[in-house]
């Protein structure tokens, strides 16, 4: 059975990859960096001397929050303690237009103000002028980044307002009036928590901030075989594997992106009488994740958006940091081979999340029958029921 991805879904990953080696790249200072972050400091200071506002106008606030989708479920909790903090106060956020559905499941009532992922240029590095003014007509007193890279410093660095708030790379720190570097320890939550903290310095650790699941014994299992980059999922034919052995007591349905998997392949899963569905947006996606009892897959956004819902969550993990990612609470659990080369306290391991790692073993090492074992253990414990 083929694993093979069409030709713009890799083209797509591929410069997810090369956004990953340039961040890596720049966080490693030198004799140059560090000329370079002391010039644009000095730049940015002269410039947020300009255009720093001494009153507050318009009382509002804009969140700038331009994630995929597991940094934007990530952002969540941050977002929720900031806005404790400004009643009264009309109140923005601005995302892409695909991650807005995920967004309206914990802020039904807020303004969430979308652009188009095109309007990011330079493979993610630089807003472009219709992005700008978008925030222009906004007219923000405070803007709260908690984006922190390249395209949100672009963003907001010449905004005329009372208060930047946010993190970033130390190339841009000059940018805001308050700034916090992107922290290296776990666990993602905490990285966006840390802004919040530059508002309320009381807000608690990202442990305290689990996300409610409610436990129905429903006998469907939805599993989601892909992740944004291959390094990151287990082998395709083994999750069609797993899912053969599952739908001996289970109800089992594959869920994917539209494109992922090729017209040949679909036939074959079509003799095997698997139950598969192509999701073409979130919004279909989130519907699928409703429906079912368990949500498995890799260390990926579908999966935080099921812990987001409330959904169990079984996760496989490879060459990232499950400390870092995994969804809180006993109802999420997950599966990994360690190796000699496995991240322990990092992120991710020292190819760069599998990007530059020739073997993958991490992955491929993997059997159906581990994962199957572990799985079933956690399927009895939720008191999923079975086909009689």
């Amino acid at each position: 059975m083929g694993t093979k991805i069409n030709k713009s879904v890799r083209d797509h990953i591929t410069k997810k990859d090369k956004s990953i080696r340039l961040t890596s790249f720049l966080s490693h200072s030198n004799f140059l960096n560090s000329l370079l972050i002391i010039f644009l400091n000095f730049f940015f200071f002269l410039i947020r001397a300009i255009f720093k506002e001494n009153e507050d106008k318009t009382k509002t606030l804009v969140i700038i929050c331009l994630h995929r989708l597991g940094d934007t479920v990530f952002s969540i909790p941050a977002m929720t303690e900031i806005f404790k903090n400004f009643e009264g106060y009309s109140k923005y956020i601005l995302t892409f237009k695909e991650t807005e559905d995920i967004l309206r499941l914990k802020f039904k009532d807020e303004n969430i103000i979308t652009i188009d992922r095109s309007e990011i240029i330079f493979h993610g590095r630089f807003a472009t002028k219709k992005a700008n003014e978008i925030v222009n007509k906004l007219k923000p007193s405070y803007i709260i980044d908690l984006t922190g890279t390249p395209a949100s410093a672009s963003l907001i660095f010449n905004k005329r307002t009372v208060k930047l708030v946010g993190m970033n790379l130390p190339y841009f720190k000059n940018i805001y009036d308050d700034f916090i570097p992107k922290r290296k320890e776990p666990h993602f939550i905490d990285i966006y928590l840390d802004v919040a903290r530059l508002i309320n310095p009381s807000i608690g650790t990202a442990s305290e901030f689990e996300f409610e699941t409610r436990i129905y014994p429903i006998n469907k299992i939805l599993i989601h075989p892909f992740a944004i980059r291959k390094a990151k999922e287990w082998n395709f034919n083994k999750f069609i594997e797993l899912a053969l052995k599952l739908r001996e007591k289970y109800q089992v349905k594959i869920v994917t992106p539209d494109y992922f998997i090729p017209e040949d392949v679909y036939d074959e899963l079509a003799d095997l009488k698997l139950d598969v569905t192509i999701t073409k947006t979130i919004h279909e996606l989130i519907s699928e994740i409703n429906e079912a009892g368990v949500f498995i897959s890799n260390d990926s956004g579908p999966t935080y958006i099921a812990g987001l819902i409330g959904k169990p969550t079984f996760s496989i993990y490879g060459p990232t940091n499950p400390k870092y990612s995994l969804p809180f609470g006993k109802f999420h659990r997950y599966y990994q081979k360690k190796l000699v080369c496995s991240a322990t306290d990092e992120m991710f391991c020292f190819t760069l999340a599998g990007i530059d790692c020739p073997t993958n073993e991490c992955m491929n090492n993997i059997s159906v029958n581990e994962v199957k074992s572990c799985l079933v253990d956690f399927l009895e414990e939720l008191g999923v029921s079975k086909i009689s």
